[in-house]
């Protein structure tokens, strides 16, 4: 785990995203290069964490490997990271931190591709897992807690939409809530899935010794440990910029494997007045 600390201005917007697995020929580039210009157009205010697997980092050797018709050349590990480093040179300093992924982690034999993609750009290098403290001056901050993912799955089997999002949604603050218990929002990538889980509002009831006063829960208010009750928290699986299908007529591992299509997209923070106000 890195231990991280960035001071930022009052007013910005942090995004969360990663799983772009470049070198796929599924892979949303024109998705990824919208993250870019956006991330370009307010280099002072704006910043991101990726959260791991950038490339698709799958050799001849894996049975997930595809070589469309007529590509003779398909991008190897290294060319893929070379092709990352030219995309995300103009955004480095935006840069909050970089985790490794788990299809570049399966080549460590070869060595540590994230973390040369990093070294080349200056880029804070996250490993597995990252504690960002947010710093917004007098005002105070709070803490991110970003890992690449938790082990497991995001599924569910119910029959309606809504309980399978619902479902979906435990599962992920299950896997989380226990990684960090100072962070007020906490996120993994890995499992493709767009979601978002929300400090839940809840009722009680105090007094002052003579009159009942009611109270309602959900924002954060950390104890003398800095400790954040898993009910104030967000939670979130950041997504991913891989597509089903792509539009060569080649199918990818993600169509050959059967998967549900996935939202493609990512998670971005607001913060307002040094207060985080939406996520």
């Amino acid at each position: 785990m890195k231990l991280l600390t960035r001071l930022f201005p009052a007013n910005c917007e942090i995004d969360l995203f990663g799983d772009t697995h470049r070198g796929n020929h599924t892979c949303s580039i024109e998705g990824e290069m919208r993250e870019i210009e956006w991330l370009q157009q307010k280099p002072k205010s704006r910043f991101f964490g990726h959260m791991g697997d950038e490339i698709d980092a799958i050799c001849s050797d894996d049975k997930r490997y595809h070589q469309p018709e007529g590509n003779d050349d398909m991008p190897l590990p290294l060319q893929q990271a070379e092709d990352v480093v030219d995309t995300y040179r103009p955004v480095a300093k935006q840069c909050l931190f970089w985790l490794l992924g788990n299809h570049t982690f399966q080549l460590h034999r070869f060595g540590n591709l994230t973390q040369m993609v990093c070294s080349r750009l200056g880029m804070p290098y996250g490993t597995w897992t990252t504690k960002l403290q947010c710093v917004f001056g007098k005002s105070g901050g709070f803490k991110i807690f970003a890992c690449h993912g938790v082990r497991g799955t995001l599924r569910s089997a119910a029959k309606d939409q809504g309980q399978r999002l619902a479902n979906m949604q435990a599962t992920l603050k299950m896997k989380l809530k226990e990684q960090a218990g100072d962070c007020l929002i906490e996120a993994m990538g890995h499992t493709h899935q767009l979601l978002l889980v929300e400090p839940v509002q809840k009722l009680v009831l105090t007094d002052d010794g003579e009159k009942l006063h009611q109270h309602y829960t959900g924002c954060a208010h950390a104890d003398k440990h800095g400790y954040i009750e898993p009910d104030s928290r967000w939670y979130v699986n950041t997504g991913s910029y891989l597509k089903k299908y792509s539009n060569d007529g080649d199918p990818g591992y993600a169509e050959m494997a059967g998967y549900d299509p996935v939202e493609l997209g990512h998670i971005r923070i607001t913060i307002e007045g040094g207060v985080l106000a939406d996520v």
